[in-house]
């Protein structure tokens, strides 16, 4: 299938488009040969939402650089206080 779509064969190949987007495949769609807009999957969607949120968030950040760093200090569920 196409990866990329004028708007007008988008429009006119809209249920196709839509099938593949929600098989994992972006669908580009331009407008004189530029892309101006993506069909995504809603999960893919969601994906991209949540990898946001987690990103604007400074504690998770600081966390996911220490464990990238290999400086992560692993402890055993049954060894943390309650």
């Amino acid at each position: 299938m196409k990866r990329s779509y004028s708007i007008a064969a988008g429009q006119k190949n809209f249920p196709e488009v839509v099938s593949a987007s929600e098989k994992g495949e972006p669908i580009a769609i331009e407008r004189h040969g530029e892309t101006v807009a993506y069909v995504i999957s809603k999960e893919r969607f969601d994906a991209v939402l949540e990898t946001m949120e987690l990103l604007s968030n400074r504690e998770f950040v600081r966390t996911l650089r220490t464990y990238e760093a290999g400086k992560t200090k692993w402890t055993k569920l049954e060894e943390v206080p309650e």
